[in-house]
């Protein structure tokens, strides 16, 4: 619709330009005839492009509030997934011992890094399998918020939400680049199996800046830092889009 509108301004101005040409050499005698028609097209053309314009704004109020109500089902469903990404991330940023005293202000960004130690040990989890780690339930949750986010950018058209398409679009490319879950819940499964963990030892001993080192065996948990940190930001960013768009 938008091209047939371009196309009709067009051919109204080459039409305008053809009549304001022959009024300026054609003879008094048409001059009546020319002014005449040249004002019935204007009329004819502007009309056409006047209902053009109605049209396709009825057709993208339409789209609107058709891709709305689809992101309002997803984000509906993508809410829980946040609620429950929320409480196994803080299940592994946290030690047992800090549960009580840190529940109420939740998972902060300044969380840290050495905490990650008790990765290995049972979730505690009500929901999720009592024997299940921290890590495993941790990327479960992290896994149904991933895929549901990649479900929206490919089933939702989100062309009225540009600032949402591009939050999700470059969350997808951040989270699967370089994603730890393999390497995590092998060391998972070693330190079940009795076998002494370094990677355990060299988190509770870790030091300094939280960075990544070349053959450094805990690479992995600083990817899984840096993965916490990003998605406390990235939640915080769509609940202001989902807020501003009015997405229920």
């Amino acid at each position: 619709m938008k091209k047939t509108l371009i196309k009709l301004i067009i051919i109204l101005s080459i039409l305008l330009l053809l009549l304001m040409v022959f009024d300026y050499f054609i003879n008094s005698f048409l001059e009546d005839y020319i002014r005449g028609m040249f004002t019935e097209t204007l009329g004819i053309f502007l009309t056409i492009i006047l209902i053009e314009i109605i049209l396709l704004k009825s057709k993208n109020d339409l789209d609107f509030n058709t891709a709305k109500k689809e992101l309002d089902r997803f984000n509906n469903l993508l809410t829980i997934y946040i609620n429950n990404y929320e409480d196994v991330a803080f299940n592994i940023a946290y030690k047992y011992s800090d549960y009580n005293t840190q529940r109420k202000k939740g998972i902060e960004k300044d969380f840290l890094f050495n905490n990650l130690e008790e990765f290995h040990l049972s979730s505690l989890s009500l929901f999720d399998g009592h024997n299940e780690s921290k890590a495993e339930v941790y990327f479960k949750g992290l896994d149904n918020l991933k895929e549901t986010i990649k479900d929206i950018v490919l089933q939702v058209d989100l062309t009225h939400f540009p600032d949402l398409s591009n939050l999700l679009e470059i969350y997808i490319k951040y989270v699967e680049k370089h994603y730890p879950k393999n390497s995590i819940l092998c060391d998972v499964k070693t330190q079940n199996n009795g076998t002494f963990l370094l990677p355990k030892k060299m988190i509770k001993e870790h030091k300094g800046l939280i960075e990544y080192k070349k053959h450094n065996i805990i690479n992995s948990y600083v990817r899984l830092h840096e993965l916490i940190i990003y998605h406390i930001l990235f939640i915080e960013k769509y609940k202001i889009i989902v807020k501003k768009y009015k997405i229920s």
